[in-house]
């Protein structure tokens, strides 16, 4: 089973991620975290996250559907486990004008307990993104703008099409905390 946490960059969800796989261990639930990136690196053999974060979006999104397998494969082989996944809906090229959509996976349906969309204001994305720069992350208010309604939007969407209930959580200075708290608790719930 698999929860899917989704969100602009920036957002934070790692961060919030990270908190709650910490927060599991203390109430014994089992949860991992899963991130495409690591094995979008394994299948191209870049050794770093910066070195795939200089491949084009358009040869990343080739990249997908073999990295959609392997993920596959870990939900089935560890099925004990509660996955959550850190993620986007959409994927924007370095132009920031043509998007890719996080494909649904024949197995969303089955294993897909629900889905998560941290979200935050377009300023404090933007001062959260100046603070920890990164190559494929625009700085410009108004493309956060965008980004941040494109994810809302295809969050939704796929939501409906897969019969899932979908939460969206606001992330600001200061929530991690209370967030780790509501998805635990939702957690609970869905499982």
């Amino acid at each position: 089973m698999f929860l899917y946490i989704g969100g602009v960059p920036g957002v934070g969800k790692t961060t919030v991620i990270n908190n709650i796989e910490t927060k599991a261990i203390q109430e014994k639930i089992e949860i991992k975290k899963m991130v495409g990136a690591p094995i979008l690196c394994k299948i191209t053999g870049l050794r770093t996250i910066d070195e795939l974060r200089r491949l084009p979006e358009e040869e990343r999104e080739k990249l997908r559907p073999k990295m959609y397998d392997i993920i596959y494969d870990t939900l089935k082989q560890k099925s004990h486990i509660l996955w959550i996944f850190d993620g986007h809906f959409c994927y924007f090229d370095w132009n920031g004008e043509k998007f890719g959509m996080r494909p649904i996976q024949s197995w969303d349906k089955e294993l897909m307990i629900g889905i998560i969309v941290l979200t935050a204001r377009p300023k404090t994305v933007l001062l959260r993104r100046t603070a920890d720069r990164r190559l494929d992350r625009k700085l410009g208010i108004g493309f956060i703008k965008k980004e941040i309604e494109k994810e809302r939007e295809i969050a939704i969407s796929q939501s409906v099409t897969l019969n899932k209930p979908l939460i969206f959580l606001a992330n600001e200075n200061g929530d991690t905390e209370k967030n780790v708290q509501k998805i635990i608790q939702l957690i609970r719930e869905w499982i």
